[in-house]
């Protein structure tokens, strides 16, 4: 794992970005839990049902969790 500084308010316009670009599309969700000074959490839920290919596509998704869940994890992200 790298050392690195994360830079919330880095954090928060990347967010904003993706919620502009991609909050409207049919099947996916943002969720904004936690907001403050010291931390940010943000949660993308896509609903595979209802969710089109082509906007699959655009996230690079796969609709098999197995393959989703192994592309997560092999970047060391975590995949409920």
């Amino acid at each position: 794992m790298v050392d690195t500084i994360v830079d919330i308010a880095g954090l928060k316009d990347r967010h904003n970005v993706v919620s502009d670009r991609y909050g409207d599309l049919e099947g996916v969700t943002i969720n904004v839990e936690d907001s403050d000074e010291d931390s940010y959490k943000i949660v993308y839920d896509i609903d595979m049902a209802k969710i089109s290919d082509d906007d699959l596509d655009i996230f690079n998704l796969d609709r098999s969790f197995e393959t989703l869940k192994g592309n997560y994890n092999s970047l060391e992200l975590m995949c409920k």
